[in-house]
């Protein structure tokens, strides 16, 4: 992807984040920083791999993930946002590397069976219903090998958002919080706060235990 590329999907990710910000989460794109922090679990391990993106967008996060991989991995790329998959395409389509697919769907639409070493995951979760939340992180968990890892990241003092919204919403917030809890507590090895950030991120990892066959 050349600087003309990077600007034009600055661009569209703009533009897309003011018509449906709920479904975008972000007014930007993932800063370096977070990406590379996300995309980390990826370096040192040697290949072939199959790597799962979650909600690439314009490819923030590809773009920290592409370094770590070889010319024998595969890296599936799943987003539902038009625009942002004709960017995906359109920039990762012709690079020397990895074997690269980019898919226009849910990620709850992935194959059965489908497993990867690595799966990393920028979704805007605390936007979603809970309900939704709970099955995207059940999909991820069967489709990460024993001893895989996911990682994604949220904001820092996420928390917070419960007390500048209505009943309603603080109800759902608080719900998703649980759901996204309950998988931490049982799975994340690690987190990294970025507090060099705006605002901060917080990163987390998970590993799917080598002795289940559960995440």
């Amino acid at each position: 992807m050349n600087k003309n590329e990077r600007g034009s999907g600055r661009l569209i990710f703009w533009r897309q984040a003011l018509r449906a910000l709920r479904q975008v989460g972000a007014i930007a794109e993932t800063s370096e920083i977070v990406a590379r922090a996300v995309a980390a679990p990826l370096a040192g391990h040697a290949g072939p791999r199959r790597v799962l993106e979650v909600g690439a967008g314009t490819g923030a996060i590809t773009r920290a993930i592409l370094p770590h991989l070889s010319k024998a991995d595969r890296l599936d790329l799943y987003e539902i946002n038009v625009p942002f998959v004709a960017v995906l395409r359109g920039a990762f389509a012709r690079i020397e590397g990895p074997t690269i697919q980019v898919f226009e769907d849910d990620i709850e639409q992935l194959p059965a069976g489908a497993s990867y070493d690595a799966i990393v995951s920028s979704l805007p979760l605390l936007n979603m219903e809970p309900d939704k939340v709970d099955r995207v992180f059940a999909r991820l968990v069967e489709s990460v090998v024993p001893g895989g890892t996911l990682s994604y990241y949220d904001y820092w003092a996420k928390e917070a958002r419960v007390w500048v919204h209505g009943a309603d919403e603080r109800r759902r917030v608080r719900a998703v919080l649980d759901v996204t809890r309950g998988y931490l507590e049982r799975y994340e090895y690690q987190r990294r706060v970025i507090f060099r950030n705006v605002p901060p991120a917080c990163v987390h990892y998970l590993r799917r235990h080598r002795e289940s066959e559960e995440l």
